[in-house]
């Protein structure tokens, strides 16, 4: 929708964006209301399924969120991403808290858990590799320089002509 397109737009460069002609002040404050309407909606939706209310819920979850989008392709300079990548993105970072907090347990029949706190630093770190992958690929133009260089070394070559000496 021409909507999205400005959201997009707005997203990868806010000056250009107003160059374009795109109100970027209004474009943004709609934003910021659907995301209060969809956090109104999703906090009514947790209070009628717990039967509940709980201040610190979703607390820390703000890891969570940036690095699903991060890893699902998302830029953290804005301009990238899709929800696809997204909802991707949100089920690797679940697979790995969930693989992270199993219970080991040792042939002596000790067990292990890996506290909590340690779990957040793995997908802390997990977010900051995928930040510098990000900028060295995106940034930096890494993907295009490889396509050059792949294209470069795929011509044919030609066999250099004898020199002829003088006689």
């Amino acid at each position: 929708m021409p909507y999205g397109y400005m959201v997009k737009a707005i997203g990868g460069n806010i000056r250009a964006a107003g160059f374009a002609g795109i109100a970027t002040d209004r474009v943004r404050f709609l934003n910021f209301m659907l995301s209060a309407a969809c956090a109104s909606i999703a906090g009514v939706v947790y209070i009628a399924f717990y039967r509940s209310f709980n201040p610190l819920a979703g607390t820390l979850r703000e890891l969570d969120v940036i690095a699903a989008v991060i890893i699902g392709g998302g830029s953290i300079f804005g301009g990238y991403g899709s929800v696809l990548g997204s909802l991707a993105g949100a089920a690797v970072i679940t697979l790995l808290r969930g693989l992270m907090s199993l219970q080991i347990i040792g042939a002596d029949g000790t067990s292990f858990v890996m506290p909590q706190h340690w779990v957040n630093v793995g997908i802390g770190v997990i977010l900051i590799l995928a930040v510098l992958i990000d900028i060295w690929v995106r940034q930096e133009g890494i993907i295009g320089q490889l396509y050059d260089r792949l294209r470069r070394l795929s011509r044919p070559r030609h066999p250099i002509p004898a020199r002829r000496t003088a006689p």
